[in-house]
């Protein structure tokens, strides 16, 4: 997702444009978890996408080594929450995450975070349906 230099983004903003080009699907929610970025609010971001449309069926969830810990929360939240047949996937993400997260970095980091950022960059998935489907 290519976004012009001159336009200014906030985080919540860049999230809500979810999905990415890889993902089509508009049943799933992409949520980037940085460092500045509170496990309420990546909580709220997931429920409001659900009362304005209906619940994603996939949720996928993005962090690195320094927030993988609060993506797997917010993770774990969400699935308390929910209480229907679901599954979390932790997995390396695809280079376009990477590519996607590096780029959500570059605005509140230093340069040199950016390519530990795309080498360690996780991907969690939360899917609400049966986990074959993933």
């Amino acid at each position: 997702m290519e976004l012009p230099s001159d336009q200014k983004y906030t985080h919540k903003k860049l999230l809500r444009e979810a999905p990415t080009a890889d993902i089509q699907d508009p049943s799933t929610l992409l949520v980037k978890v940085s460092r500045k970025l509170h496990i309420r609010e990546a909580i709220a971001m997931i429920e409001e996408a659900e009362t304005k449309d209906q619940r994603p069926k996939r949720v996928v969830i993005l962090g690195c080594e320094e927030t993988i810990s609060k993506a797997i929360s917010v993770a774990e939240i969400y699935k308390r929450k929910v209480k229907e047949g679901h599954s979390i996937i932790l997995k390396q993400a695809t280079k376009i995450y990477r590519k996607e997260f590096a780029y959500e970095v570059r605005k509140t980091e230093e340069d040199s975070a950016i390519e530990k950022v795309k080498k360690s960059c996780i991907e969690i998935v939360l899917s609400l349906d049966e986990p074959s489907q993933i």
